[in-house]
């Protein structure tokens, strides 16, 4: 049974309170001619070259929105997978230690950086290890659009999603959840915090009153209006950023391999009886490459079970061993 907790509870118990196995990670970094920042990945122990044969099924695991590798919720999902697969993890620029050297880039990555690490990758392995996406939370909605924008150039076999919003209505839901929406303000603002080399002089910023007034704001609309709509010369934040990080109908219906999504219908933060999620299932009616597996509970990818067995370092939770056994399924077909 999963925990009877406040969702919000579980969030913060996984992703800030639960203990975890240290992973080592052996960190690589690269710049795609058309990109001005480098796309940083972490290869697991055990997952580098010299330690399994190129033909090792290869996971490539995104995180959410504000993750790296170094994230709890990933470290144990990494213990979890590496001991039969190769593990690459994908660090989003300016998180955790992942420092930017340009201030555009930060937290939602555009697919065209997907698309580029994904063949970063598969060139690294000399096109021999079968690759396999596991994104979790905005890191299964980056993924997919990738994958539904560049359906011939991305070499995966599939797709796992964990709890993947789908829809802008999402964020304009999260301001009435004012646990998570804090939590996700302070993420942002550390972001910059971490990064100030590349944002102190940035001129909407002075304007607003400095970096000292930008950490006091509380709200990511207003974030947005002051750091996101100038860095990237936006005239309509709704139509050119939140609308454009969404997944569409026709983006699902466009995949032409196996996409797996885990849904929970207690998730505050993608609040599928409130954004429309039932199109994972509807797209599923008219492309069989996907499908879609609902859980009651579980929160927003937290998906804990094992009672106070959690409270101990290494545990397992639901995500965990579900991943893995659809991955194992998923390199059966």
């Amino acid at each position: 049974m999963f925990f009877g907790w406040s969702s919000f509870l579980q969030i913060y118990y996984t992703t800030v309170l639960k203990k975890h196995t240290q992973q080592n990670y052996l960190r690589e970094s690269f710049t795609d001619p058309d990109l001005k920042e480098p796309i940083t990945i972490d290869w697991a122990e055990n997952s580098v070259l010299q330690d399994k044969p190129l033909s090792t099924p290869t996971i490539i695991i995104l995180p959410g929105i504000t993750g790296t590798a170094e994230s709890p919720y990933i470290q144990q999902l990494v213990d979890h997978l590496k001991h039969k697969y190769r593990i690459v993890g994908y660090s989003r620029p300016g998180c955790g230690n992942v420092k930017l050297t340009h201030y555009q880039f930060y937290m939602n990555t555009h697919p065209h950086t997907i698309k580029s690490m994904i063949q970063y990758i598969d060139k690294k392995l000399e096109h021999q290890s079968p690759l396999y996406a596991l994104g979790i939370s905005m890191g299964g909605a980056n993924v997919v659009r990738a994958m539904a924008e560049y359906p011939d150039e991305l070499p995966l076999k599939g797709i796992v999603t964990i709890n993947q919003p789908l829809c802008h209505r999402n964020m304009e839901l999260l301001e009435l959840q004012p646990i998570y929406y804090k939590m996700l303000v302070s993420c942002t603002l550390q972001i910059i915090k971490d990064n100030e080399h590349v944002y102190r002089d940035l001129p909407s910023i002075k304007q607003y009153g400095g970096l000292d007034a930008l950490y006091k704001i509380s709200n990511m609309r207003e974030f947005d209006q002051v750091v996101t709509k100038p860095i990237f010369g936006m005239d309509d934040l709704d139509g050119e950023y939140y609308k454009h990080r969404c997944i569409t109908r026709d983006h699902l219906l466009s995949l032409k391999i196996p996409l797996v999504c885990i849904q929970c219908a207690d998730d505050p933060v993608v609040q599928p009886d409130k954004v429309g999620e039932h199109m994972f299932e509807v797209a599923a009616k008219h492309n069989s490459n996907i499908m879609v597996i609902k859980t009651e509970h579980g929160s927003h990818c937290s998906l804990e079970e094992q009672g106070w067995l959690v409270l101990f370092p290494g545990q397992k939770s639901w995500m965990d061993r579900i991943s893995l056994q659809l991955i194992d399924a998923l390199s059966a077909l």
